[in-house]
């Protein structure tokens, strides 16, 4: 028997996952993003894994989706404001 008289496989349909708002892309109004483009800073981002216990990524989560942003975005302005400070504290 070929293949060509078997019937194909019924692919599974998946659902959608939503995002919540605080997930969402800031709307950027009139500009397209680009791939190897920084959108909110002046240089591109990197992927970095975290180790962090189960009470620290639910106070991050919950600390995050209080203030309205993404895990990443939230922990990067942290870091952002925590750097500030340092510039602060020495000048």
């Amino acid at each position: 028997m070929f293949l060509a008289d078997q019937p194909k496989p019924k692919r599974r349909k998946t659902k959608k996952k939503t995002r919540l708002p605080h997930q969402k892309k800031q709307a950027r109004k009139g500009l397209k993003s680009k791939r190897g483009q920084p959108e909110s800073y002046d240089e591109l981002k990197k992927k970095v894994s975290l180790s962090l216990t189960p009470t620290a990524i639910k106070r991050l989560d919950h600390r995050s989706q209080k203030s309205g942003l993404s895990r990443s975005e939230f922990v990067e302005r942290f870091a952002r404001e925590e750097d500030q400070k340092q510039d602060d504290c020495s000048a």
